[in-house]
């Protein structure tokens, strides 16, 4: 589809509202990134960040992608790396794929301008010198966004994908990094919108931990020709994703960037765009916006710019002045704002427009990167500029500022704790002269003497990072390594401030691993009320649970998960995990003591099924059946223990009383009876000390002795509930009468 850009600008100069601070470097005129993207990336690791550019060059110059090698003196030279195709319409991530410490490249767009021209390629970094291509069968992209990130932290980059397809259709998707140089396409539960290319349409998403839950979250823009969505998805673990409701506002033409605006330890957001459907160059109504994270995926709009030019943009945060908070880097089109932007923070909430004298220029960006080592951020700008003439060019504004600004200082504690042959790697904040210790990002990297970055690669050296960016652990000061693999290896922390400036790594924790033995079974049942063993074993030099204790053997009383970490006689450490639960006993109740006529049977029983039972004459039937005649008049108490298939155990008793229905034998059990509520209401109660066996006849007569209620029961309960609705206000009688015990008790009412 051909994309259609109309723009009548003519360039103009502002006064200057703060000092930008920015100069041209003079001789640094790369070829134009004109509908196609740059970036930095130190490509060679020699400590001086290097520039990739794609894109349109209507002096013809443009036979592939360029990559230009820093000299270290401010000039840039041509690298000789040619077997990278010229894309417009596309996009890239650079990353370390291969755990070798050196930035990998994918790679994607349009060689002609249609979908059927698409292509995306992986490109792998053979020491510096060269990038070889590593076919993955990914879709070919254009109008689309691309990322290396580890989604299931297993040390290994995979790679995130959105845009339109050869098929001229929206796709997203992720490729698991499996190691090896090999990629398999994976599931994931993210819902897709439908259509085909968009005028400039904008695919973006950005990669976070924005909960702080070891897992990286993503904000995926989408967009097409017939429809667009912003969303947030809560990552889950294992390549699975909840949807989740942040306040997003639906919205075209949108661009993300992530910094900790605010530096207290949390990742916010900013974005850009539009609610129209379709823009063209002359649009300028879109806004910014920025979100501050609160903690648990609660966001507050902390500020927005209206007009802030949206179409064909780019999105960048950095702290250009060293003050220790980002500020925002925007380049966006339309009516009278084809220009590059910077926002200062404020450091309250709000930003300044930066008014600026860079040139304007058509469909190009800018990229915050520090080329020359000064420790502070210049910017990569490309486009076709339109003064004093129009043409395609790539250049690179120096930052003379003269403020300064120290690498920060790597974290100078780390610790590490194995639950099962998982291994968490903690460490405290580093420092640093302008950055608050709560704003600092992190790089993180395991591996061996030979390869520092064997299991997880920082792409990064001492003091330098290869690429733009905060850190692979983003502002998180730990990290859960899931299957850690056996071995020794060394692991070391580096720290990033906000103007992209890196620590020297941190001193190297050694680590030995050993995955579990497995002495305990997943789970142990525990009675309550119980005390259960746990014990890791003998033959180690030390122990240590998560309880805190550090003997070899603990009590618990509690349900949860217990850990310990035992370290071997060779210095290894390995993990034992069991879940204990606590099992509820077979609770059961006899009720009230129980009194019975001699010549009745008295029938126990707990109610329970399934179970084991042990009465205290020695039967472990379910039911006791005992006649009368073979218990002596008077008081006799029975227990029974029931014990549950668990082992769990419970008692109760109940005292029989065992009569002949002599007068005397009454005057010794003292029958008693109350009645409530009083006065009385559509239901009374009859309460007395037991339940009464044989039957037991209730009447209730007026005053002037007419029978108003009468009922029977064979077995009258400790408290037996009757419904009396017809009784009107007065005084009545109500008369309790057994036979077969032989009393007649009356008693007033009121109503």
């Amino acid at each position: 589809m051909k994309r259609l850009f109309i723009c009548s600008l003519l360039l103009g100069f502002a006064s200057l509202l703060y000092s930008q601070n920015f100069q041209l470097v003079p001789g640094v005129d790369l070829k134009g990134g004109y509908l196609g993207f740059a970036s930095w990336c130190d490509y060679n690791s020699d400590g001086y960040l290097d520039v990739f550019v794609t894109g349109e060059d209507f002096g013809g110059d443009f036979q592939h992608a360029e990559l230009y090698t820093n000299n270290g003196n401010k000039t840039f030279s041509e690298s000789g790396i040619s077997n990278i195709p010229r894309v417009i319409y596309g996009c890239l991530s650079w990353g370390d794929f291969d755990n070798n410490g050196t930035p990998d490249l994918v790679y994607a767009g349009t060689k002609s301008g249609f979908p059927e021209d698409n292509i995306t390629k992986i490109y792998k970094n053979v020491g510096g010198a060269n990038l070889v291509e590593v076919p993955a069968g990914l879709p070919g992209l254009d109008e689309c966004y691309l990322e290396w990130v580890d989604i299931d932290n297993d040390g290994l980059l995979d790679i995130y994908y959105q845009g339109i397809n050869q098929d001229n259709q929206f796709d997203l998707g992720v490729f698991r990094n499996l190691g090896g140089d090999q990629f398999a396409r994976q599931e994931v539960n993210i819902e897709l919108i439908s259509g085909s290319v968009g005028n400039f349409s904008v695919n973006s998403a950005k990669w976070a931990d924005f909960d702080k839950d070891g897992l990286k979250d993503v904000v995926i823009a989408m967009a097409t020709g017939s429809g667009f969505d912003l969303v947030f998805y809560k990552n889950l673990g294992n390549f699975r994703f909840q949807k989740t409701d942040i306040g997003l506002p639906k919205l075209n033409y949108a661009r993300l960037a992530v910094s900790d605006l605010n530096q207290d330890g949390l990742p916010d957001l900013v974005f850009i765009g539009s609610t129209e459907s379709t823009l063209y160059s002359n649009d300028y109504s879109g806004t910014l916006n920025v979100l501050l994270n609160k903690g648990n995926l609660n966001f507050d709009e902390l500020y927005t710019i209206s007009n802030a030019g949206v179409f064909i943009n780019t999105l960048n945060l950095g702290d250009y002045n060293n003050d220790g908070f980002p500020d925002i880097l925007l380049y966006g089109t339309g009516s009278n704002s084809c220009e590059l932007k910077i926002f200062r923070n404020n450091q309250d909430g709000t930003f300044s427009y930066v008014q600026n004298t860079f040139p304007q220029s058509q469909i190009g960006g800018a990229l915050f990167g520090d080329m020359d080592n000064d420790n502070d951020l210049d910017i990569l700008y490309f486009g076709r500029v339109l003064y004093p003439s129009e043409y395609e060019a790539t250049c690179i504004y120096e930052n003379k500022s003269s403020i300064s600004n120290s690498k920060p200082l790597p974290p100078d504690s780390s610790w590490l704790w194995a639950v099962n042959n998982n291994l968490e790697i903690h460490w405290k904040s580093g420092s640093d002269d302008v950055c608050l210790p709560a704003g600092l990002s992190y790089n993180l990297r395991i591996g061996t003497v030979s390869n520092p970055n064997l299991l997880i690669s920082s792409c990064s050296m001492n003091g330098k990072l290869n690429t733009t960016n905060s850190g692979n652990m983003n502002q998180d000061l730990s990290y859960t390594f899931t299957d850690f693999p056996q071995g020794n290896y060394l692991v070391s922390i580096q720290s990033v401030d906000n103007s992209y400036n890196a620590s020297v790594f941190s001193d190297a924790l050694p680590v030995c691993f050993v995955n579990s033995s497995h002495i305990f079974p997943d789970t142990v049942l525990m009675c309550q009320g119980d005390n259960f063993l746990l014990n890791a074993g003998e033959g180690y030099l030390g122990y240590l649970w998560n309880t805190g204790s550090t003997e070899q053997e603990i009590s618990v009383d509690t349900a949860g998960m217990y850990n310990v970490n035992i370290t071997h006689t060779d210095g290894c450490i390995s993990s034992e995990t069991v879940y204990v639960k606590v099992m509820d006993p077979p609770v059961f109740s006899f009720g009230p003591d129980i009194m019975i006529l001699k010549g009745d049977t008295l029938v126990l029983t707990s109610g329970l099924e399934g179970m084991s039972y042990l009465w205290n004459d020695g039967s472990t039937n379910e039911t006791l059946h005992l006649p009368s005649n073979q218990l002596s008049p008077g008081i006799t108490m029975f227990w029974l223990r029931v014990t549950n298939p668990f082992g769990c155990t419970y008692t109760d008793t109940v005292n029989v009383t065992v009569i002949d229905g002599s007068i005397d034998s009454l005057g010794i059990i003292g029958i008693e009876f109350s009645i409530y509520p009083v006065p009385v209401t559509d239901f009374i109660t009859i309460k007395s000390k037991y339940n009464i066996t044989g039957t037991t006849e209730l009447k209730i007569v007026d005053i002037s002795g007419n029978l108003v209620y009468e009922s029977h029961t064979e077995y009258m309960e400790r408290e037996k509930k009757i419904p009396v609705p017809q009784l009107k206000s007065g005084v009545y009688f109500l008369r309790i009468k057994n036979n077969s015990i032989g009393f007649d008790k009356v008693l007033k009412l009121v109503r």
